[in-house]
């Protein structure tokens, strides 16, 4: 819900689309691959688990810096950094999650396991935002990035206490 609202936040606060363009489709990119290159360099040292759930919590960390521009802090600056750190933190975090997806996976049918995994967690983010504008609506930005961080917390509290590894991937 939080990066489908940021972005219309952006519109409301007044950026252009050149700018909104910039911002999220050139540096936003840019932060999400350099976030997957670094978790791929660190999901072997950290393992599986610990990986997801350090992810995550940045994830969830990122979210609370939506709630800057919401209460006004829109200068330029701030949300460059909102949009790297966001992008940052998402792109480590769906690169442990995809690494997971890939160990979950059997050897008979890889492919359609990993597609199915993939196409449950996309119905999930199409749900998630296209509620998301009937929830601002309700509740504000404010109250969608306060709630996007909520979700995100219990996500990884749920992650830390359910989440298991095989023996063949690493903790």
């Amino acid at each position: 819900m939080a990066p489908t609202m940021f972005r219309s936040l952006l519109v409301d606060i007044g950026l252009s689309l050149s700018d909104i363009g910039w911002l999220l489709g050139i540096v936003g990119t840019i932060a999400n691959m350099l976030g997957g290159i670094v978790a791929g360099l660190l999901i072997a040292p950290l393992g599986r688990k610990r990986s997801l759930i350090v992810f995550s919590s940045l994830w969830t960390l990122s979210m609370m810096i939506y709630l800057l521009p919401a209460f006004g802090v829109t200068n330029l600056p701030v949300l460059y950094l909102v949009a790297c750190a966001a992008f940052l933190t998402i792109g480590m975090m769906t690169t442990a999650t995809f690494t997971i997806m890939m160990d979950k996976s059997t050897l008979e049918s890889p492919g359609t396991d990993y597609t199915v995994q993939s196409s449950v967690g996309l119905l999930g983010s199409i749900g998630a935002a296209a509620i998301s504008g009937v929830i601002a609506g309700a509740i504000g930005y404010r109250g969608v990035f306060a709630l996007s961080g909520a979700i995100a917390l219990i996500s990884v509290i749920i992650i830390a206490k359910v989440f298991d590894t095989d023996k063949s991937s690493a903790t």
